[in-house]
């Protein structure tokens, strides 16, 4: 934790311009800023910190930290930093929730102790709080997209040193089941190595497609109409229909956004197929539009079991699957082709309460 000291105890020589000024800049700071004195008051709080935060300068100010907030909301103890105990120099929070609806927010946290000029006794804690969830996620997606690409050269290797023995084997094994017709064990074991050669031929595949992905044809849209379209023929689809009713949630006018049609739609066919799988007896499946200036939000909610925690941290990445016959692509290419478009994929669940995914994506899609 930063500390920081007085230059000067005399007041400044226009002491009133000052003081507007200075509130000037904390009305107008991009960053929240909270002061807390020694007996735990807050007597400094900015618009960018209501916001932040999530309470009015009413409910706030010159009144004690504790009565007002958790006492570690801001991931470190206020009773311990006024008191002088050591703290982290910034530290990050993910919380709350917006219109309703689970949304996580990063907080880059900035506390600074501020001492006495004389005596070295803290006098009480300047904190700065900053927004740095779309950091973060342009971070994630910078990350992802480097490791997609070493997969790429990876999959083209393995792809080419493995598909020609698998040609081979795949070869002898179809003479075989020719072969065997008077002995039918043996033929079933031949057919079963087809069968795997066929199966590994679509795994490579899919991991080709997945790391080597195909340019977006975007085109304005309305989100509606894909959703209808999408609810339409999932109806249709018996799998589905027999497991859960389809429920729809948003507005009924154009929201319009810059989308690849068919690869948004693939991602919410894959949604709505899990959810139906997740489903023990018949449940809904809930398709949720909203939208703001910037973004549309697109959310499958369902009524199934839930998705543990140490499931949820692994469940889009590629390979990675709780089916038995899974191979663990269908989120990983959900979640590339929503960042394709420079969006977010985000997952939330609570145990016997269900699980919902969220896409958001820009309306205007920028390169």
């Amino acid at each position: 934790m930063k500390k920081t000291q007085p230059t000067s105890t005399s007041a400044p020589p226009n002491e009133g311009q000052n003081q507007g000024f200075l509130q000037f800049i904390l009305d107008h700071m991009a960053q929240g800023i909270l002061y807390v004195d020694h007996e735990g008051t807050i007597t400094v709080y900015n618009p960018s910190a209501e916001r932040l935060l999530g309470k009015s300068a009413n409910d706030v100010l010159m009144k004690k930290f504790e009565d007002v907030f958790n006492e570690q909301i801001l991931g470190f103890s206020m009773n311990a930093a006024l008191e002088g105990e050591k703290i982290p120099e910034s530290c990050n929070i993910s919380y709350l929730i917006e219109n309703g609806r689970i949304k996580e927010e990063i907080l880059e946290i900035e506390p600074t102790q501020v001492l006495e000029t004389i005596g070295n006794r803290s006098v009480g804690l300047i904190i700065l709080i900053r927004n740095v969830t779309e950091i973060r996620r342009l971070e994630n997606i910078a990350d992802r997209k480097n490791r997609l690409q070493d997969l790429g050269e990876m999959a083209s290797t393995i792809g080419h040193e493995i598909r020609n023995p698998l040609g081979g084997i795949k070869g002898f094994a179809s003479l075989l089941v020719r072969d065997l017709e008077d002995q039918p064990k043996l033929k079933s074991m031949a057919e079963y190595i087809v069968k795997g050669t066929d199966d590994l031929n679509e795994i490579l595949t899919q991991l080709l497609n997945y790391s080597h992905p195909q340019p977006l044809q975007l085109e304005k849209v309305d989100t509606t109409q894909v959703i209808r379209e999408v609810m339409n023929q999932m109806q249709a689809d018996e799998s589905v229909s027999e497991k859960a009713e389809i429920i729809y949630e948003g507005p009924e006018g154009r929201e319009e956004a810059f989308l690849d049609v068919p690869h948004v739609k693939s991602v919410l066919i894959n949604l709505i197929f899990n959810a139906a799988e997740a489903i023990e007896n018949r449940g809904s499946i809930k398709i949720s539009l909203s939208g703001t200036n910037r973004d549309i939000s697109i959310a499958v909610t369902d009524d199934g079991p839930g998705i543990p925690d140490e499931i949820k941290k692994k469940i889009f990445r590629p390979f990675f699957s709780t089916k038995p016959k899974g191979n663990g692509f269908g989120l990983a290419e959900s979640r590339r082709i929503v960042d394709s478009h420079n969006g977010a994929m985000e997952v939330q669940s609570e145990l016997g309460k269900g699980t919902t995914f969220t896409i958001t994506i820009p309306r205007e899609h920028e390169d």
